[in-house]
């Protein structure tokens, strides 16, 4: 069994009341690591195909340009790599960080170079940074000096071990100490009011023609760089007033989640209906436009609104799936087979494995006898659910299917030659086991019998740990304290109801410099005050030297029309560039552009040896199509990039298309 029972609060209304704003539960940090990490991992390597584009000295913004360009003094470690390779090798670095964060293995190191790692990244060429990269690093800021190991980590299970040594199967079985002390933190406060923040300031902008009359979501959904292929069936099948209720529910969900978020009362119940709430906001938002990972980013923050009442509900229901308790026989006189039980202790948060040594008082497994057990428990280990028995590699997929979650994990081990290849493992492991265990320095008998009972408290740390800590708790509160006001100047800066109201606003130089460093800015008008009704893309005619004539993005002949939506081709990355290069502020990329564009490199869809001889880049624009009337027209067809530079034309012309 174990005791995951948080105390309870016993402070005053009032002082209860603030505390709901600055308290988070430490499982709630464990699953924000957890999410956080994965969604790193995935940010990372969704950039691998456009390495050399966007992060290299042969991209788009090579380093000594971004290094010393004006204004460009934000932090970044990936200007110091300039080669394809170097890069990589960052990459993987990076990959590797976040994986060891996410297990929360030396969590606090790792998460700090994990903080470094992405913040390096997203800031190295902001042509291709978007509203989601940006709330994702004031994610790592908010939450650096966090606990984020707590608990559901490797940290957490090994600081166990060392404090609570188990000798006996009666301690094996009884309640295991975890930490359940509520985390009380400015970091807390400071992820909630960002959250505020985000969403008020939304709704706020949210006053266009487009909002009022219904059509925002309509009017999105058309924008070829954004749709998605659910978009492409809700344009075709989905009546306009569905499209019209979710542009209303877009805006009740905005100017309700402020207030249910600060909501002193009612905490759990407050914070439920709003995580609802915003989930459905933002898995519609994902699963109809291409924005990065705005909506993921968004929703990982919403770990740490959870509250002691939802681990034990999420806990009475994941008690409903996990199946039968088991009794798992084991031979306690292999120390390495011991050390197994105890580390099985601690990922049983369930309750669900009762650990039965040769120690231990019960009935033998169902239809064994006490005879048959002893002769069997030398050489497998038995598992018992009151129905069937499982032995050697069974046994062990039985005992961590008990486990939650990784039976989402373990199920090949019951597959068709995987199942007989551990078989033969396990049986010469089992053959092997003592030596094994004499091996790893846990004696041949296992660990001593017991002669005291060991304390389920932990021991109390070292005075100068406890002094070292306290430091670290003032000296972090007060870096937030200095990051939080200069990003409230930033609020008032960025947004455009605040300088309505704060006229002839000066920002402190300070807190400019903090805000540019990180990027860490704070203008939320997402699709305000109307949702863009003007898509634009970059097509590229080029001439390669075996004498076709390609798009190389596409690897199709180019068209100078807007194409249909394809997400393959308009993520985030491409989308940006398509977007933002033509702009009169960013037309420094375009030599950089044309010097990658003669350069054989991983994106283009044509092999190595092959090169372009001679192109255009074309910008291509046209209004979307009207929701209610189908009207689309072309706005715009200009090139704004060709090499060589003087004037030529093909012998057969561009196919234009396009009202």
């Amino acid at each position: 069994m174990t005791e995951d029972i948080a105390p309870p609060i016993t402070a005053g209304p009032r002082r209860r009341w603030f505390t709901t704003w600055i308290d988070v539960d430490p499982r709630a940090l464990g699953s924000f690591r957890i999410a956080l990490g994965l969604l790193g991992i995935w940010d990372v390597l969704r950039r691998w195909p456009w390495i050399e584009l966007l992060y290299t000295n042969n991209g788009l913004y090579p380093n000594h340009f971004s290094i010393f360009n004006k204004g460009n003094d934000y932090f970044s470690l990936l200007h110091a790599f300039k080669t394809l390779g170097e890069v990589q090798i960052f990459f993987l670095g990076a990959v590797v960080c976040l994986f060891f964060f996410t297990i929360g293995w030396r969590t606090k190191l790792f998460q700090w170079l994990s903080a470094a790692a992405i913040l390096s990244i997203h800031n190295r060429t902001i042509i291709v940074e978007n509203g989601g990269d940006v709330v994702f690093n004031l994610w790592w800021l908010w939450t650096i000096f966090l606990p984020l190991g707590a608990r559901y980590s490797v940290d957490a299970v090994r600081k166990s071990m060392r404090g609570e040594v188990e000798h006996s199967s009666a301690e094996l079985n009884a309640p295991l100490h975890r930490t359940t002390w509520t985390v009380r933190h400015f970091a807390v406060f400071c992820v909630i009011w960002q959250l505020v923040l985000i969403y008020l300031f939304n709704a706020l902008h949210k006053s266009g023609g487009h909002w009022g009359a219904g059509t925002a979501v309509a009017f999105a959904i058309e924008s070829e760089r954004l749709a998605t292929p659910l978009a492409l069936f809700f344009r075709e099948y989905v009546p306009f007033w569905v499209t019209k209720s979710m542009t209303w529910g877009t805006l009740v969900i905005e100017w309700a989640a402020p207030f249910l978020l600060l909501l002193p009362i009612f905490v759990t119940w407050a914070r439920r209906i709003v995580i609802v709430l915003l989930v459905s906001l933002h898995l519609g938002i994902f699963f109809l436009m291409e924005v990065g990972l705005f909506s993921p980013v968004m929703m990982v923050a919403y770990f740490l609104l959870l509250t002691p009442p939802d681990f034990a509900l999420f806990g009475r229901w994941l008690r409903r799936i996990a199946g039968k308790p088991i009794r798992v026989f084991y031979d306690s006189d292999c120390g390495v087979c011991t050390w197994s039980a105890r580390l099985g202790r601690r990922l049983d948060v369930l309750g669900q494995v009762e650990w039965m040594g040769r120690d231990a008082e019960g009935p033998p497994p169902t239809g064994w006898t006490a005879e048959q057990l002893d002769a069997t428990r030398d050489g497998t280990l038995i598992v018992d659910d009151g129905a069937r028995t499982w032995t050697g590699s069974g046994a062990i997929f039985r005992t961590l299917a008990a486990f939650p979650f990784l039976r989402l994990f373990v199920w090949p081990m019951r597959l068709p030659g995987i199942s007989h290849a551990l078989d033969v493992a396990y049986r010469a492991f089992a053959d092997r086991r003592h030596r094994v265990s004499d091996w790893l320095g846990m004696g041949l008998c296992g660990l001593n019998p017991p002669q005291t009972v060991i304390s389920n408290a932990p021991p109390a740390p070292a005075r100068w740990r406890r002094h070292l800590g306290w430091a670290g708790f003032v000296l972090g509160h007060a870096v937030l304290i200095i990051v939080f006001a200069a990003t409230s100047t930033q609020v008032i800066k960025e947004n455009r109801w605040m300088k309505a109201r704060v006229k002839n606003y000066q920002q402190p130089a300070w807190a400019r410099s903090i805000v540019s460093y990180g990027r860490w800015f704070q203008g939320w008008s997402m699709f305000a005050p109307n949702v863009p009704t003007r898509d634009g893309i970059l097509i590229i005619d080029a001439e390669l030297t075996d004498g076709r004539r390609l798009d190389p993005i596409t690897g199709e002949a180019p068209r100078l029309r807007m194409p249909e939506a394809d997400p393959e081709l308009y993520d985030q990355f491409w989308s940006s560039i398509s977007s933002r290069m033509p702009d009169k502020g960013r037309r420094s990329y375009l030599k950089f552009f044309g010097e990658w564009l003669r350069k054989p490199v991983q994106r283009f869809t044509f092999s190595p040896d092959v090169r372009i001889k001679r192109f255009k880049v074309w910008h291509v624009a046209a209004l979307n199509e009207n929701p209610r009337t189908g009207y689309q027209r072309l706005v715009e067809q200009r090139v704004i990039l060709q090499h060589p530079t003087r004037n030529w034309e093909y012998d057969e012309p561009l196919e234009k298309i396009g009202k």
